[in-house]
């Protein structure tokens, strides 16, 4: 159940659209909706009769600390080859690949400790 919908506010340097955040009447119907996304990972606007037929992107609404903290995951997904970067419960992990263990990114410094081990193991 959707207990809040709106839009953020206008970015006048930017012309894609708004983004939408969605508050759901309780947590587990905010895990069933993010778990959910996985079947419609190629989810578009055509489906919900919105044209332009554009995708529509649906994650987790993260604070700012961890929002750049995904970012810089993401960024160093790019830079050292790995396979994921996700969140989960407003949780980073990041994996290098099917059968390397999962590590939990918590801070800059585990970003850091990341870099500086798989960057060694390249050299």
């Amino acid at each position: 159940m959707i207990n809040d919908c709106h839009r953020i506010s206008i970015n006048h340097n930017n012309t894609s659209p708004r983004r939408i955040i969605v508050n759901f009447s309780n947590h587990q119907v905010n895990v069933d909706f993010l778990k959910a996304r996985q079947i419609f990972r190629n989810f578009c606007s055509k489906y919900i009769d919105i044209q332009p037929d554009v995708p529509i992107y649906i994650r987790e609404n993260l604070t700012i600390n961890g929002n750049t903290l995904f970012k810089e995951a993401r960024d160093l997904k790019i830079q050292l080859n790995f396979q994921f970067v996700w969140t989960k419960n407003a949780i980073i992990f990041l994996r290098k690949n099917e059968t390397e263990k999962i590590m939990r990114v918590d801070s800059e410094d585990t970003i850091q400790n990341i870099k500086g081990q798989y960057e060694d193991l390249n050299s």
